[in-house]
């Protein structure tokens, strides 16, 4: 399966203005290359996390899981795709992804966030959101 190109923040916008993101604001559906903006949110909710109980909130949870899905071979489906887009969590299918970034070839700091993220989904109620 052939994916879409992903866009640069840099890229001249396209389509109406009122579809346009405005600065700031993060794509959870992975089209546009953020890198940068989700490591801010990221770091900000593992902040927050460490100063509390040590769990991220629920926009720190789907900004890992847009950055985690990013990792995969096909960043648009999944698990970690749909929770990023919709915030309804599939616990059994999240930890099944997350377990995926404990070998290689993912690196130490994906394996940190996929940490994080797990231990969110694993708080998380009984009943799948």
């Amino acid at each position: 399966m052939e994916l879409p190109p992903r866009r640069s923040r840099d890229d001249e916008p396209i389509g109406p203005e009122l579809e346009q993101f405005e600065k700031g604001i993060i794509d959870m559906t992975g089209m546009i290359e953020q890198d940068d903006a989700l490591c801010d949110v990221i770091y900000d909710a593992i902040g927050e996390a460490q100063e509390d109980n040590g769990i991220v909130p629920e926009w720190g949870a789907r900004t890992l899981a847009r950055a985690l899905a990013d990792e995969r071979d096909d960043p648009f489906s999944g698990a970690l795709h749909h929770y990023a887009i919709t915030g309804r969590a599939d616990r059994a299918a999240l930890l099944r992804e997350l377990a995926e970034f404990s070998n290689p070839p993912h690196d130490d700091l994906a394996q940190e966030w996929a940490g994080w993220l797990e231990a969110y989904v694993r708080n998380l109620p009984d009943k799948d959101r």
